[in-house]
Order: C-alpha cells, then sequence, then structure tokens
C-alpha cells in the first residue's frame, strides 16, 4: 500500500468513525442501540397493525418470544412485509424486531415456502397487503 492510499484509507476510516458515532445512541442504562430510519420505523408499525388484525393476535403476542405457529408465522410475515415495503437490509430489520438478521432471513423464507403451499394462508397475506395498499407510505420529512 503506498503512502498516498494509506492516507485515502485514514481519511475515509476516520469518515466512517464519524457516521457510527451519529448512529450510535446512548440509552440512559448505558446501553447502545443503533437508530432507525424513522420512515422504516413507521412502515414497520404499518404491518405490525394490520398483520396484528387480519390474524387477530395482541401486538404484544407478535414481538414476543413465543413460538407457536399462530403465533410465529404472522411474525415471519411482518418480517417479509416490512422487507418488501421499507426495501431496508437484514440488520435494521433485526434491531426492529429485536432478532438477529439470521432469523429474520429464516423467517422471510419459511414464510415465501408457506404462502405458496398454504392457500389459507395465501389469501390472509393478500388481505394484509390489501390492507396496507389502502395505507399511504410514510413520506421522507423535510430537514
Amino acid at each position: 500500500m503506498t503512502r498516498e492510499e494509506k492516507f485515502q484509507f485514514a481519511k475515509l476510516s476516520a469518515k466512517v468513525d464519524a457516521l457510527e458515532k451519529r448512529l450510535l445512541a446512548i440509552e440512559p442504562g448505558g446501553g447502545k442501540h443503533i437508530i432507525v430510519c424513522p420512515d422504516v420505523r413507521r412502515i414497520f408499525e404499518q404491518v405490525i397493525a394490520a398483520v396484528c388484525e387480519e390474524f387477530a393476535i395482541r401486538r404484544e403476542q407478535l414481538l414476543s418470544r413465543a413460538r407457536p405457529d399462530f403465533i410465529a408465522f404472522p411474525r415471519m410475515a411482518c418480517y417479509a412485509l416490512v422487507f418488501e415495503r421499507a426495501h431496508s437490509n437484514w440488520s435494521e430489520l433485526g434491531r426492529l424486531f429485536n432478532r438477529d438478521h439470521g432469523a429474520i432471513m429464516n423467517g422471510v423464507q419459511v414464510f415465501a415456502n408457506r404462502t405458496k403451499q398454504e392457500p389459507r394462508l395465501a389469501a390472509k397475506i393478500a388481505a394484509v397487503r390489501a390492507r396496507l395498499a389502502a395505507t399511504p407510505l410514510p413520506m421522507k420529512e423535510a430537514a
């Protein structure tokens, strides 16, 4: 690596560090978390509300660690629908759902497979998508 390349690398590294510091927020207890984009958060809330209504479950159940199928499938549907609408990355979705990105990826895959195999579930998801289509996507706020 030449001297100029080292200099450019150090400069880029400093920019990355500065951006990370802007993204990190300190919680009152001292823990750290990454701030999620407000638009993605609004989409998350819209999807959660629509799925909870369609599957007749409570928000607390949906976001819990419980694994019965009547809770797990709607949760996986939320992963997939937020991913579709927000065009977000796996890590950001993991932070929203308090799961690791691998759990989100697996959930989206299971969701896709089950909706192909089970027409009843596909019909419920179509109803959720119709409800979401009637709800406008949140617009970015002017800075």
